[in-house]
This record gives structure tokens, sequence and C-alpha cells, in this order.
């Protein structure tokens, strides 16, 4: 059984990675379909980051994707406002599609709904307020070895990675830690940042593990890596570049 925290690319020497992370001119080709599936709930004072980071992503990435955006019930108005904004400005997208839940039901399983729809061979989940955006997959893809993604292997964002670069409150770094120690403790995932929406998948393993997710909300990330655990798949922590976002919900109605 395979478990990775911290550095990347563990049984990697410190010198190449370093070396990977020195090298800007790197020939990459990616020719597997990727799906962006992104959960948000009350979003419309966040929507404008959402477009923005998808528009640079698009215009930066390989070829083609398509991008899944799950509304968890929304009473704002977010999924006519996501349309609207995603209607235009994304070239390289074969697909984007809005799903809307009825009711609120938690990020869990408008994760789940979301992960149902897709068709790529990897699924890259993460939040819309966009902390981390979609063109840190290409850093993910200059790391690794042979700059590709493994059928084998999920990736998934660390805060607490020592190459992380992290803007975030001390109340969230705080509530964050005690949580990853709490779920260490209960879990014994060797995992410092379970927490962190930016994930990466292959496609068959996604849908395995989602399938018959029990817990819907916010600690849905627990279950699954959990269940990748238990299924000897070999989860590889990476670094991330995460920002606090103006306009952010409570931390109470975030872990909802």
């Amino acid at each position: 059984m395979a478990k990775r925290d911290k550095n990347v690319g563990k049984k990697q020497s410190k010198s190449a990675i370093t070396s990977r992370k020195s090298t800007t001119s790197v020939n990459i080709k990616f020719d597997k379909k990727l799906s962006l599936v992104i959960p948000c709930y009350n979003e419309t004072n966040r929507v404008q980051y959402l477009a923005s980071a998808l528009k640079a992503f698009d215009s930066s990435w390989y070829n083609n994707y398509e991008v899944i955006v799950v509304d968890d019930g929304s009473t704002d108005g977010t999924a006519d406002k996501v349309s609207k904004m995603l209607s235009e400005g994304l070239a390289k997208a074969e697909r984007v599609e809005v799903i809307r839940l009825e009711k609120n039901q938690g990020k869990g399983a408008a994760l789940q709904a979301g992960v149902e729809q897709a068709t790529g061979d990897f699924i890259l989940t993460l939040d819309a307020d966009m902390a981390s955006k979609p063109t840190l997959l290409k850093r993910w893809l200059q790391l690794l070895p042979n700059n590709e993604f493994r059928n084998d292997q999920i990736l998934i964002g660390s805060r607490e990675h020592k190459n992380s670069e992290i803007e975030a409150k001390s109340d969230r770094k705080t509530l964050g830690r005690v949580f990853n120690v709490l779920t260490q403790f209960t879990t014994s995932l060797d995992l410092q940042d379970t927490q962190c929406g930016f994930k990466l998948y292959p496609a068959e393993i996604a849908k395995s593990l989602f399938a018959n997710l029990s817990s819907k909300g916010w600690s849905h990330d627990v279950e699954i890596l959990y269940k990748a655990k238990l299924n000897n798949i070999e989860i590889e922590s990476m670094p991330v570049k995460w920002q606090h976002v103006d306009g952010e919900k409570s931390m109470s109605a975030a872990m909802e």
C-alpha cells in the first residue's frame, strides 16, 4: 500500500524535484481528455473569479476538455449567472454543462453528480472560488515523472506541502490543521491535507470511489481517500498555490 505526503514524488531525490521545478521550457504533450468538475453553492459574488480562471486555463491548456459545474441547490441565481458567463470565451471546451440540484445536499453530493456525468480520461475537482486555479495542473505535469498523469494514482493538492504558496487567514489555517490531525488519528490516513478541493483522479477510479458515497457534505474527502487507501490506490500530495478569495463564505457555511 503506497501512501504519499508532503513531498511531491517522494520516490525521487530532492535534486530531481528541484531540477524539474526550475525547468521552464519542458515540451509536454497531453493527449488525454480532461473533465473539470466544479461544485458551487450561492456563488454569485464570486462567479467572476470562476469565469476568469477558466478563460485563462482555456488559453493555455494543451487540448480539448470539458467543464461541469454543479449548482448545489443555490437560492441566489448562481446557475443562471454561471451559464451566462461561461457561454463564450472557452474555445477549447468541448462541453460546458451546468447541472442543477433541486435541493442543497452538500459538496460531496454535488461532486458525485458531476463525476457521474464526466466523460474525460481524468477528472479534476476544484472549488468554485478558484482559490487554486486550474492552470496549476500544468505545473503538476512538469513535476511528475515523464510529465504525465498515471491511471493508478490520485493526486491531491496539499496546502501543507513544503513547496505550496498559501495566502489564507490564520483561523482557516488553524481549523484545517486541527481537522487534519483528527483525520490522521481516526483513519490512519498519512496525509496532512485531505480538504483541499484541488484533486486529480483517473476517471475510472473517481467514478468507482464516488459511486456509493455516504458522506454528502464537506467530509466526503476523507471517505473518498480512505476508500482509496483500502483499495491500495496510491495517493500523492502535490504543491498548490492557494489564495483566500474576497467574498468567501463563513467557515461554518463552507463546511456544509
